[in-house]
Parts: structure tokens; sequence; C-alpha cells
């Protein structure tokens, strides 16, 4: 099997361009989440990479759509690109309905990461 190997040549190589709407990466106008949409679960305790623990860690969460028998249709949305777990607020032109990511079709997971001010243990 050939080996591939990323690096300064091969980004080179193969450079492909693509434009991509500039609006996307903009925060759009900021709502409230509406606390009665968060929910939460608790997942016990968590050691830490760099050491300690935490006996009881509770994580903030939001839902949108539907999913499927198979599970087949989930979306994880990560904090790293949410301020919280309201992802339909925070990137309301690529997330909600008739979007990119549309909760007809899509069941949507969005966490408040850990140590977060809204509503995860931290």
């Amino acid at each position: 099997m050939p080996r591939v190997v990323l690096g300064p040549r091969f980004i080179a190589r193969y450079t492909c361009i693509v434009t991509i709407d500039p609006g996307l990466f903009e925060e759009s106008e900021r709502t409230t989440p509406n606390s009665a949409e968060r929910r939460f679960a608790s997942v016990g305790g968590i050691e830490l990479e760099r050491g300690g623990s935490l006996p009881e860690v509770t994580v903030a969460y939001q839902t949108w759509g539907t999913l499927n028998p198979d599970a087949s249709n989930a979306v994880l949305v990560c904090h790293a690109i949410s301020g919280d777990s309201n992802a339909v607020s925070w990137w309301s032109r690529l997330v909600g309905p008739g979007k990119a990511i549309d909760p007809a079709d899509w069941f949507i997971i969005c966490s408040n990461v850990l140590g977060g001010c809204q509503g995860t243990t931290g």
C-alpha cells in the first residue's frame, strides 16, 4: 500500500481553490438561550488529563430535530464553534431550518464545554 505523506510539497502540488462565504464565520445576532430548551446530563466523575478529578460532572446541552431509528442522522456541534449549547443562535447561517444543518434532516446536539458558564460543571 502506498504511503501518504502530507507536507508542504503535498499542499503545493494539490492545491484546491474553494470559495467560502466569509459571512459564515461571522457571529450572528446573539440571542439568549431559552433555559427551558437546555437539558442537563450527569456523566459522573472524570479524571483530568493534567491530574486531579471532578467527582460529579453535569453537562448542559440542547438538541434540535428527531433522531432516526438507526441513529445515522446525528450531528454533534462542538463548543469550539459555539459559545454555549445554543448552536442555532450562534451559527444561525449554518444551523437551523433551511440551512446546511437543518433539523428537518438532522438530529443536532450541542453541549456546553466543561467549565463553561452556561450550565456545565466548572
